[in-house]
């Protein structure tokens, strides 16, 4: 029973971090969730998003969408999160993303956490078991394209307040993000997707945002 428990209890241990998080950062950077969440509050939201991880967790398990724990996922995360930021970095140094990209220190070491759990839940997990449930056979035969189907808000998303100088590598960079991120998913489990997106987060929108302003 513990065991099969187990991806719930990590859900909901992560969603309750997003929504403290959130609800810290909230006075303090209302026009950055206000791109996401409009006049809604932040934490509210998240933890709506969070109901919705604990209802497809099981879900997703059923269909084999749902990795373990392992301890090798304590090498590969890291790994993973290097590669794509040596690739954006290599992006910024040669293109230039506006100044503007990062939410301000202090507050967005709260930020980031939160909107990265929501990302995972509402632009990866919730499209995901859209096609696991209206598709299921695609799904089982079409693993890579299913994977790159649900990542694709996102970087639709992202896209959109994108500069066209930038727009497709934007595009292709967080379609393959989100590829790997389902992917550590499928195979170890959320806390792995979200250890990778909390990393890449504080390589690229904290310390690396940090050192471009200064």
């Amino acid at each position: 029973m513990r065991r099969a428990n187990y991806a719930e209890g990590v859900v909901a241990a992560v969603a309750i971090f997003a929504i403290c998080a959130a609800w810290l950062a909230a006075p303090h950077l209302p026009q950055w969730f206000a791109r996401f969440f409009g006049s809604a509050p932040p934490a509210l939201c998240i933890a709506g998003l969070g109901v919705a991880a604990l209802v497809l967790t099981p879900l997703l398990k059923r269909r084999g969408w749902w990795g373990a724990f392992r301890l090798e996922m304590l090498l590969v995360v890291p790994l993973l999160v290097a590669g794509f930021a040596l690739a954006i970095t290599v992006a910024d140094r040669l293109a230039g993303f506006p100044p503007d990209l990062n939410a301000p220190l202090p507050w967005s070491l709260l930020y980031y956490p939160a909107m990265g759990f929501a990302a995972q839940v509402g632009l990866h997990l919730v499209p995901l078991a859209a096609i696991v449930l209206w598709a299921p056979r695609f799904a089982q035969a079409r693993p890579w394209m299913t994977m790159a189907a649900a990542s694709a808000p996102e970087a639709m998303l992202q896209v959109m307040s994108s500069e066209s100088t930038v727009a497709a590598f934007v595009a292709a960079h967080l379609v393959l993000f989100g590829v790997t991120e389902l992917l550590l998913l499928r195979r170890y489990g959320f806390i792995a997707m979200y250890a990778f997106r909390l990393g890449y987060y504080l390589y690229w929108h904290i310390l690396w945002a940090a050192w471009r302003a200064g």
